[in-house]
């Protein structure tokens, strides 16, 4: 079974940042002993096993620096920006409008992600 972790981020006036892949580093490194911030069994359906293939991905809105998606690389983190969402969604439209909109596309994301599922 293969894992996927994805962490988002959406800053309006900072940028992801070298914390931000260390953040979520050290979550991945919590959650295979399944150590949380808050009540353990919020997570219950989340099993992470040590040798398991596990891809951490960390989502933003913001553009990343290079620095940082040098570090990111460097620690096996998939590192996408909104740019990089839109061209994976565009591929798998089918009925898209001839004009594509901000809230076309918004309620098209909305309704995929419903089918996603989650170990929260």
């Amino acid at each position: 079974m293969h894992t996927f972790l994805v962490q988002s981020k959406h800053y309006k006036k900072s940028v992801v940042g070298s914390k931000d892949i260390r953040e979520l580093v050290g979550a991945y490194d919590l959650a295979l002993y399944k150590i949380y911030s808050t009540v353990d069994c919020r997570y219950k359906e989340l099993e992470l096993l040590p040798f398991a293939p596990t891809t951490l991905i960390l989502l933003t809105t913001e553009e990343v620096p290079h620095t940082v998606k040098r570090m990111s690389t460097r620690s096996g983190i998939i590192v996408l920006t909104s740019d990089d969402l839109y061209d994976l969604f565009k591929q798998n439209w089918v009925n898209r409008p001839a004009k594509v909109s901000k809230n076309w596309i918004l309620k098209d994301i909305r309704k995929n992600i419903l089918k996603i599922p989650s170990a929260i």
